[in-house]
């Protein structure tokens, strides 16, 4: 193998080292930045999934 192309094999590996640590560590540390900002209050107060079916009522009068 020539050296230009053990530099690009090189090359390859460390963007896909970069792309795959940004990929695994993006959500907790866009958790630790709420947390620390004090955000996290936000996401508590949403509603988790669908909301629960309210029954009918029935008025007769």
């Amino acid at each position: 193998m020539s050296n230009q192309s053990k530099v690009i094999t090189i090359g390859i590996l460390i963007a896909f080292g970069i792309g795959n640590a940004y990929y695994t560590f993006n959500p907790s540390l866009k958790e630790l930045k709420e947390k620390k900002e004090g955000m996290s209050i936000r996401k508590t107060l949403e509603p988790q999934g669908r909301p629960a079916p309210q029954p009918e009522q029935n008025q007769e009068k």
